[in-house]
């Protein structure tokens, strides 16, 4: 079977159903900091960034890791129309790699494993 095919989610293994879901919107797993009262950009944010499925993100070569991906230039748009500047998608790619949003280290990298071990703790934001 190729890992092309596997779907890792992004999803912080703290994220658990509402107890009491009420709409198809509570079904969602979020993580633990989005709340009832939270804001809405936050949830949006949650749903388009945290929860959507990485393909095979796991380079062996240099040349392989990206300088932009689609979900960097969706949120640099989105930067840009709420008045940021400089914020292109390879700036917000960098910040994505130096937040800790993607693991972009090369397999055989010493930091690779420790990395997504990190990535998997569940008490990872705290």
């Amino acid at each position: 079977m190729s890992n092309k095919n596997v779907a890792r989610t992004v999803i912080s293994p703290t994220c658990n159903p509402n107890p009491n879901p009420s709409s198809e919107e509570e079904l969602m797993r979020r993580c633990n900091w989005i709340t009832s009262t939270s804001d809405k950009v936050y949830v949006q944010f949650h749903d388009e960034c945290w929860g959507v499925p990485v393909y095979d993100d796991q380079f062996r070569h240099p040349r392989n890791v990206p300088l932009r991906t689609p979900k960097a230039e969706t949120i640099s748009k989105d930067l840009l129309k709420k008045g940021f500047r400089f914020v292109g998608p390879v700036i917000v790619y960098s910040f994505m790699q130096a937040a800790g949003m993607t693991i972009d280290h090369l397999v055989d990298c010493i930091r690779h494993k420790d990395c997504v071990n990190l990535a998997e703790r569940p008490w990872r934001h705290v």
